[in-house]
């Protein structure tokens, strides 16, 4: 999937820099700025450790190379010529989930510290639930055909049993190491 971020200074009705500020999007996803300035150009710069190859500038009224999300976590950026405009973008491991796929959750394995996020691509809502019933739920609402959920983030190794609350027959796990 293709995720567009913008980048502004001169419209003092729109907020200043790079929005959204937080772009989630899945790994395998790519993400391309455009400057919505007249006059001002922007190089959005990744603070480190990201993925792709970025640094190019991009003239007014202009978008940037597309630059391919093939790692995920956390990756803090700026404007190499404006450091006051930031932003930052969370790269999860999919998990998508698509009509005939056997099994329907697939198990993943991350390292400690990533986030995995569900992409639906079936025709009923699903909404993916911890097995320790202690645990907070990783999802606020029923994750709607179409949607991509919110990152959920895993601090600790371990191997995390989980089931969609809607349907308790489809299982999966989740591998933190």
């Amino acid at each position: 999937m293709l995720w567009r971020s913008t980048v502004q200074r001169e419209d003092e009705k729109k907020p200043l820099g790079f929005t959204p500020q937080q772009q989630q999007v899945q790994k395998g996803d790519a993400v391309f700025w455009f400057n919505e300035d007249s006059n001002t150009e922007h190089q959005p710069y990744p603070k480190s450790g990201a993925p792709g190859t970025w640094g190019n500038k991009i003239g007014p009224q202009a978008s940037s190379i597309q630059v391919n999300m093939n790692k995920a976590g956390t990756f803090p950026y700026l404007c190499a010529i404006h450091e006051d405009e930031t932003a930052t973008i969370l790269v999860a491991t999919p998990i998508n989930l698509a009509s005939g796929a056997n099994p329907l959750f697939p198990a993943v394995t991350i390292n400690k510290g990533e986030s995995v996020s569900w992409g639906n691509a079936t025709p009923n809502a699903h909404r993916p639930t911890s097995d320790d019933t202690s645990a907070a739920p990783w999802l606020a609402q029923d994750l709607q055909s179409g949607d991509l959920s919110a990152a959920v983030a895993f601090a600790t190794p371990g191997t995390y049993p989980y089931h969609c609350a809607l349907h308790t027959n489809e299982t999966s796990t989740i591998k933190v190491v």
